[in-house]
């Protein structure tokens, strides 16, 4: 058994602590009723065998308050009385442990996940549509699904499942029919100069066979760039996408390029001239100026991506790559990542940096949701991580140990209670039974049954005694003892009696005189 034990799914973290804090303060209030019974209990059973017992042994203390005045009347000497000693300090334990059963539930209890194989619902990929757009929202949700599962980036996806499941990637489970084999660039420093030729971004821009030397021999090539600019004369940042594209090995059987060779770049410009030509077109390449970039670097990755499907695979179900909108690949990227990018640029903060990573990832996560379009469900075995509750075995094991001595305390009391009943509910407990009493010491019930009374027989003058000690000196002489009430001549007077005042005292059982003057003494 570990450290923390699971419970249900279903279950909450807030609803458990909720009911632990209920759980605990019921124990508490639980464990201080049954061991201030059983406490009462010990000096009851002498009582049943109708015997004297000192005033401490049947008094029952409850709460706090309680202990607080036991602890005023009695103060240094409480230690002396055993069963009051013992009520005090398991009430005052429990009624700590009632004030702070919210951090302790808070403590004992955690929220974690599992792993598990569960049925995940999804849609399937098919080859209808050549592009999308303006998702970021699902982008966002699909990218941070794949990158939390694990899933690698050598390959595209067949299936794309529930986002708001956390499922695990496992190659075993997994079948699909295109795989990435790609070469990363990583950041790259490049010295960019705008020439005045403004017939397209390759003339536009020189450095830029650099950036993706791809271009040159690629059927497809197409860029997206977003800006920022201070003045008009300067872009002080300007993110460019450059994509190429070459589509080899058709099969005219599926109808499908089983090769796509691409390069896709992340062009990152700082200080860039900006074009202030009056009368000039400011579109594309023309929106920059003539001159030289005060700062540039780039990443990109050159891949493979290669059609190996299963044996007699239905060839409608798949990744799309090989489409027909090519343009719309640089447009998605700048879409995703132009909002971070112009905030970071008008914070005048570091532009972060697109690693090759994150270009393959996004360019999964682009491909899957513009071939999920069709919304075909399907579900599939997957392993998945779900959210789950645990509690501390250690506070599970004291909970259980301790309602179990409640439970056994509790079936003990109620046994001694149906076998003495007839004497037991004559017997006070609560402060009620005690007022009862009181009367009862005044009023005998029945003639021929003997009555319990609260005797006191004091040895000493308790006028000598001081105001402060006086109460506590007449408890530690009290008695709970029976006497007869159709025979009130018949007290047993012992011979250890002391005159006072010229009066003989009985002596009741159990006193011993030089116990009563260390009392009052005392």
């Amino acid at each position: 058994m570990g450290a923390w034990t699971s419970l249900p799914r279903q279950w909450k973290l807030e609803d458990v602590q909720a009911g632990l804090n209920v759980l605990i303060t019921a124990l508490s209030a639980l464990v201080i009723f049954v061991f201030v019974r059983l406490s009462w209990q010990s000096g009851a059973r002498r009582i049943v065998q109708m015997k004297a017992v000192h005033l401490s042994s049947i008094l029952t203390l409850n709460t706090p308050g309680e202990v607080l005045d036991a602890f005023s009347v009695l103060r240094h000497k409480i230690p002396g009385h055993g069963p009051m000693l013992s009520q005090s300090i398991v009430i005052i334990i429990f009624s700590i442990t009632t004030l702070t059963s919210g951090p302790i539930a808070r403590y004992a209890t955690r929220s974690t996940s599992m792993t598990t194989d569960l049925d995940v619902n999804g849609y399937l990929a098919t080859r209808s549509h050549n592009s999308n757009s303006d998702e970021q929202v699902t982008w966002n949700l699909t990218l941070t699904s794949l990158d939390r599962a694990g899933y690698p980036t050598d390959e595209l996806l067949d299936y794309l499942p529930e986002t708001a499941t956390h499922w695990l990637y496992r190659t075993e489970e997994w079948n699909n029919s295109w795989s990435l084999v790609c070469r990363s660039i990583d950041p790259t420093v490049v010295n960019i100069t705008m020439t005045d030729d403004c017939s397209g971004f390759s003339a536009k821009i020189h450095g830029r066979e650099t950036v993706i030397p791809g271009a040159r021999y690629s059927d497809y090539v197409y860029n997206s760039h977003g800006d920022y600019y201070v003045n008009q004369t300067l872009y002080r940042d300007v993110l460019m996408f450059s994509y190429a594209a070459n589509y080899t090995d058709y099969d005219n059987t599926t109808d499908i390029y089983q090769r796509v060779s691409m390069s896709l770049a992340a062009l990152h410009m700082h200080n860039a001239p900006k074009n202030t030509t009056e009368g000039s077109s400011l579109s594309g390449s023309c929106t920059f100026g003539v001159g030289a970039v005060e700062s540039s670097s780039f990443t990109r990755i050159d891949c493979d991506i290669v059609y190996n499907p299963d044996e007699g695979a239905d060839t409608y179900v798949g990744a799309f790559p090989d489409m027909g909108d090519v343009d719309a690949v640089p447009s998605a990227y700048m879409q995703y990542y132009f909002s971070r990018f112009k905030q970071e640029s008008i914070s005048k903060e570091p532009i972060s940096i697109i690693t090759p990573r994150e270009l393959r990832r996004f360019y999964q996560t682009y491909m899957i949701v513009k071939d999920v379009q069709d919304r075909t469900p399907v579900q599939r075995h997957l392993q998945v991580e779900v959210p789950v509750v645990q509690i501390s075995t250690v506070f599970l094991v004291l909970y259980c140990l301790v309602g179990s001595l409640v439970l056994v305390g509790g079936a003990v009391y109620s046994v001694f209670l149906f076998r003495h009943r007839d004497i037991v509910s004559l017997l006070p407990q609560s402060k009620l039974d005690w007022i009862v009493q009181s009367i009862t010491n005044g009023t005998p019930l029945h003639p021929s049954r003997p009555v319990w009374f609260v005797n006191s027989a004091p040895r000493v003058d308790l006028a000598a005694v001081s105001p402060s000690r006086r109460r506590r000196a007449l408890f530690e002489a009290a008695w709970y003892s029976p006497m007869w009430p159709q025979e009130p001549q018949r007290q047993v007077v012992y011979p250890d009696q002391i005159v006072q005042s010229g009066v003989a005292s009985p002596v009741r059982p159990g006193f011993e005189s030089e116990d009563l003057k260390t009392a009052t003494q005392n």
